[in-house]
């Protein structure tokens, strides 16, 4: 039997998910993600989401439910994929527009769960 530490390594998080998600800091996203095929809980940094999925232009001129659930489709799919790509890895880039690359990393957070976390590039 092959243990999660063993393939994906010790946890990279110094900080608690679920204090991470209470500030707003990570949102939680595994519904959607379990739609797109995802087997482990999703998050994603606030940052990401901002750029992503409700930017400023959005907020100032509104924006749909559906329209923010049809970005979080498509960019989940589109993670996804790579993920199948970079089986073994614990982290990996992927692009997600022409112009937003996020970085995607697959760790054990502190009560050794598997947690995939999707971040910009220049985040930890």
């Amino acid at each position: 039997m092959i243990f999660a530490a063993e393939v994906y390594g010790n946890s990279e998080f110094s900080f608690s998910h679920k204090e991470e998600i209470a500030k707003g800091e990570l949102i939680e996203i595994t519904d959607a993600a379990i739609n797109a095929g995802f087997r482990f809980p999703v998050v994603m940094t606030r940052a990401v989401w901002l750029e992503c999925i409700e930017s400023i232009h959005d907020r100032e001129n509104g924006i749909s439910l559906q329209e923010k659930r049809s970005r979080l489709q498509n960019i989940l799919s589109k993670i996804y994929s790579e993920c199948r790509r970079y089986l073994w890895s614990s982290s990996f880039v992927c692009q997600i527009s022409n112009h937003v690359n996020v970085k995607v990393v697959i760790g054990i957070v502190n009560n050794g769960d598997v947690v995939i976390t999707i971040m910009l590039p220049y985040e930890n």
